[in-house]
């Protein structure tokens, strides 16, 4: 309550900080103003706040682990233990009486109410950006319209959020090496082994009550849901887009009618939108190449490297039990029976275009219409509902 309501405020001397918490102004004081600088003795990690080295030295370097017995997961912070039980094993559920939200964690509960319901709304008087969340606002104009920049000191990398910085140095400069125990997945960031655990490993399903929708992830199911919410949309003024995701309506505006322009200074690459032209860039990168070691095969993207890996020189066979289709790929497996085999169809709402593979009508969104409109509308075949009520309420598999 002291944050959120009360009168007394505190005002950073050196700039224009101003919070109602003054441990916040102490913590903002320690890490934007102090000379001083941490470094840890084991590598070259820097920091001016004491409690990031304390932080980093238990991840990176400590000895003590916290395993939970119920499951796989481990950790070296007992603040992430104790989320992991509150979220995955824990027996209080925190549902919301608005929508059909539920969660196992008070913290996650507050953010969505926060974020969902809240009637506050923070907008940017700089672009066209809003959002509910004081956090996210905050986030939002530190990485677009901060003056301060943060610089990769082992390649080119700039950024203007720091926590972006941070990221881009364990996934791209990291030495230590994250290892799935279940499979022969490898990764620098902490974050991807735990949601490739989630995915890959995890028995935990989501199910939409609506359609046959089902992840393994709490997120993707938050987000499809607002395919069936009609009580919320975002329209362009300027044409007749339409799109239930405000990210895709303020995509289109920079796409479709936005003025600025990207341009690469080494080709005549020119785009609308800055990401484009990042991952563009890569092309002209030539410091990071992955090289078969089987054959003269070379990509500038990892992903590909594991794919051509899977599919050129792999072992494993993925069959399909509708047809005589064989790939070494599963992912190859799963495309073609959304394509050959699907008893879905995904329309677009702006135009006629109908598919059986969601990838193509996000392809044909980006394309056609500047969005990236995942959470397509889905389109039963009236002549195949008998098909599915048997696959789906009879089908033992």
């Amino acid at each position: 309550m002291k944050v959120q309501h009360g009168s007394k405020q505190f005002n950073c001397k050196q700039c224009s900080f101003v919070t109602k918490a003054k441990n916040y102004l102490l913590r903002h004081i320690e890490v934007k103003h102090s000379l001083e600088e941490l470094k840890c003795h084991q590598c070259n990690f820097v920091t001016k706040a004491k409690r990031y080295l304390v932080q980093h030295m238990k991840v990176k370097h400590g000895s003590e682990e916290f395993n939970c017995h119920q499951c796989s997961f481990a950790t070296r912070t007992k603040g992430n233990f104790i989320r992991h039980m509150e979220g995955q094993h824990g027996s209080e559920v925190f549902k919301c009486h608005q929508c059909s939200f539920t969660t196992k964690t008070k913290g996650s509960f507050m953010r969505h109410m926060e974020g969902q319901h809240g009637s506050e709304e923070f907008n940017c008087h700089q672009c066209s950006f809003a959002t509910k969340t004081k956090s996210s606002f905050v986030r939002h104009m530190k990485a677009q319209h901060g003056s301060e920049q943060f610089n990769c000191k082992q390649c080119s990398f700039v950024t203007k959020a720091k926590n972006y910085l941070l990221r881009h140095i364990e996934v791209k400069h990291s030495l230590e090496e994250l290892k799935c125990h279940q499979c022969n997945f490898v990764t620098k960031a902490k974050h991807y082994l735990v949601q490739h655990m989630k995915v890959k490993h995890g028995s935990e399903q989501f199910n939409c009550k609506q359609c046959s929708y089902i992840t393994k992830v709490k997120y993707n199911l938050v987000r499809h849901m607002k395919v069936h919410d009609d009580s919320e949309q975002f329209k362009c003024q300027q044409c007749n887009f339409v799109s239930k995701r405000k990210g895709n309506l303020v995509q289109h505006l920079k796409v479709q009618h936005g003025s600025e322009l990207f341009n690469c200074k080494q080709c005549s690459f020119v785009t609308k939108a800055k990401h484009y032209l990042v991952k563009h860039m890569k092309v002209h990168d030539d410091s990071g190449q992955f090289n078969c070691k089987q054959c003269s095969f070379v990509t500038k993207a990892k992903c590909n490297l594991v794919q051509h890996i899977k599919v050129q020189h792999g072992s494993d066979q993925f069959n399909c039990k509708q047809c005589s289709f064989v790939t070494k790929a599963k992912i190859y497996l799963l495309r073609h029976i959304r394509g050959k085999h699907s008893l879905e169809e995904f329309k677009c709402h702006q135009c006629s275009f109908v598919t059986k593979a969601r990838r193509y009508l996000w392809q044909h969104m980006k394309v056609e219409h500047g969005s990236e409109e995942f959470n397509a509308i889905i389109e039963v075949l009236p002549q195949k509902q008998k098909a599915i009520h048997m696959k789906v309420q009879h089908d033992s598999k």
